[in-house]
Order: structure tokens, then C-alpha cells, then sequence
């Protein structure tokens, strides 16, 4: 046990009153239930390999906002991360600032995470519109999940689903999402059956969002992981940051075409090119009177669907 500040620890966490004391056989025996906060001195961990296991709670204060503890810079030894336990128990962005890298866990005997009531956070945002709202995707990336497997998940029905809701905005006719792990990342789609009151205008030009340390105030994807890795009863509340665009009004148009009428007013042939106006339902329009060489203006035609010279662009061609 090369690093005196470890021998310290051992001496004063047995009562021991020499080093000479510190014996394999007594290592051998106990299972050391530790707080980080015990071995921030300590740089080397030589000799503890030889413990029975080892539980070490990892966590920061407040004022710490991570990194806290260099564990896998610290804990390389095989053997002694087989018989080591880490329980992360704190709210999730403070013990992981810039995603959960879970190639780090290899190798350990139990991993255990409790996010408390925090949302890792991601700065990506999914934009969407009334036409391809029903359906997207986000990679495991850009929720904040770095080597990560999706097999590692259990795909229960009720875990598996958002709402899409914040602190402001709790709908009647609520909008559901169904997420499906793929081996980048999550597919979103539409959950018919849980949103069959919806439509896009209750929700057009929001954002959802969980800010950083927000304590879940928008969207939450739980996931779940399973018996078969070492991620013992562990979850995280993943953010799902979605902008939904205004609704777009589709353009329409009005078309002006210019006759020559007998003197009965029955129409002979078109005297010029025809004119379209364009816009948004509800635009106004007016029509510009065309001075055509050898023709006098002599006023608009109206009824059977013809539109007058001024109006409201309707929701049809005119």
C-alpha cells in the first residue's frame, strides 16, 4: 500500500496504530462502505484490491458542480473495480456535467445512479412543424448518453412514453409520444390511442425545454435499466427539448383575367396574360387595372365564383 494518505485512512478507519497492522487478512475480511469524501487524498489505491468489496458513494456539494472525484482516473485496477460498488445519488448534473459516459462503467461490480428529481440536460432542441410533428428522432448523443447501448434498457410500455407538458402549459387534449430504442439513438412517434383529442393549433409556436438544473419543468423520457448489466436499479430522466413551429397558413391565390366583352356583355376572347395574387388565407388583395392598347376599361366581371376587384384571399383559387 504505497500512498500514505490510503495508509492514514486505513489506520484511523480500524483504529489501528501502525502501518505494520495493515495486513492483507484484515483487508481480506471487511467491506468498506465509503464517501468520496474520505479519499480525496488519496491518488493511489493500490492494496485495497484485496478488500472484500467496496461501496463508495459519490457525490458533490452544491458549490462543487463536478468533476468532484477522478474514480476512473483513480480505480484502473481489474481487480480491485470487479469488487467495487459506485452509487451516484445527487441531482444528475452535478455528478455528470457533460453527459454519462457509460464505457466508464465497465468493469465495475455495480453501478448505481438515482438522478433525484433532476433531468440530465442537453442543450439540443428538436424542431418541429404541423407536418412532420408526428414523428423524430434524437441520437443517444444528443440526449447526453455517450457509448451507450440500448441494450441496456428495459423497454417497459408505460417508461417508454412522454408527454409533452411544462410547469405553463397542461392540455386537456394532451399530445403523447411513443419512444422506441434504436442502436443510435431514439425514434418519437405520434401515440395515437393516448392523443386522440389533439390537434397541432394547441401547441403551435411553444417551446418545451428543461433548463439546466431545472428539477423536470418540460418534457421527460425515463429510462429504466436492466438486471443483466451492472447498472443496478438505476434511471435517468433524459430531457426531450422540442420548439414547435407557428402554424404555417398555406398560400392561395386569386386569378385576374383580362376579356373583351360584346356589347350584350357575353364574353369573346382574353386580351391579355392572366395575373395571379398570392397569400396567406385572410390577406387582403386588389386587382390592377391594365391598360391594353386598343381596349377601355369597362369594369369587373362578378358572380359564378368570380371574386370583385378588392377582397379577402379565401381558402380555394378564385
Amino acid at each position: 500500500m504505497p500512498d500514505s494518505n490510503l495508509q492514514q485512512f486505513i489506520l484511523e478507519y480500524f483504529g489501528l496504530e501502525s502501518t505494520d497492522e495493515i495486513t492483507q487478512e484484515l483487508l481480506e475480511d471487511e467491506a468498506f462502505y465509503l464517501n468520496y469524501q474520505d479519499l480525496l487524498e488519496v491518488k493511489n489505491f493500490k492494496g485495497l484490491e484485496y478488500a472484500n468489496f467496496i461501496h463508495l458513494k459519490l457525490y458533490p456539494t452544491i458549490e462543487d458542480d463536478g468533476p468532484y472525484f477522478p474514480v476512473f482516473e483513480l480505480i484502473k485496477d481489474p481487480i480491485l473495480r470487479a469488487k467495487t460498488d459506485l452509487e451516484y445519488s445527487y441531482p444528475i448534473n452535478y455528478l455528470f456535467t457533460s453527459g454519462i459516459d457509460f464505457s466508464q462503467f465497465a468493469g465495475y461490480r455495480n453501478v448505481h445512479i438515482d438522478p433525484y428529481s433532476d433531468s440530465l440536460y442537453t442543450d439540443y432542441v428538436v424542431s418541429l412543424d404541423q407536418n412532420n410533428y408526428k414523428s423524430f428522432f434524437i441520437s443517444y448523443e444528443d440526449l447526453g448518453l455517450h457509448n451507450f447501448s440500448p441494450s441496456l434498457i428495459i423497454q417497459d410500455d408505460s417508461s417508454m412514453m412522454i408527454e409533452i407538458k411544462d410547469e405553463n402549459y397542461q392540455s386537456e387534449n394532451p399530445l403523447y409520444y411513443v419512444a422506441t430504442p434504436l442502436e443510435t439513438g431514439f425514434q418519437f412517434d405520434f401515440a395515437e390511442a393516448e392523443s386522440v383529442n389533439f390537434d397541432y393549433s394547441q401547441i403551435a409556436g411553444m417551446s418545451f425545454f428543461n433548463p439546466k438544473n431545472s428539477f423536470m419543468k418540460g418534457p421527460i423520457l425515463d429510462i429504466v435499466f436492466n438486471d443483466t448489466s451492472n447498472l443496478v436499479d438505476s434511471y435517468i430522466h433524459l430531457s426531450v427539448n422540442i420548439d414547435f413551429a407557428p402554424l404555417k397558413v398555406e398560400d392561395t391565390s386569386v386569378t385576374v383575367e383580362y376579356w373583351e366583352y360584346d356589347l350584350a356583355g357575353n364574353p369573346v376572347e382574353k386580351i391579355a396574360a392572366d395575373k395571379t395574387l398570392t397569400g396567406a388565407i385572410g390577406d387582403r388583395y386588389h386587382a390592377e387595372i391594365s391598360n391594353i392598347s386598343g381596349f377601355t376599361f369597362n369594369g369587373v366581371v362578378v358572380g359564378n365564383d368570380l371574386n370583385p376587384i378588392s377582397g379577402l384571399i379565401e381558402d380555394k383559387k378564385k
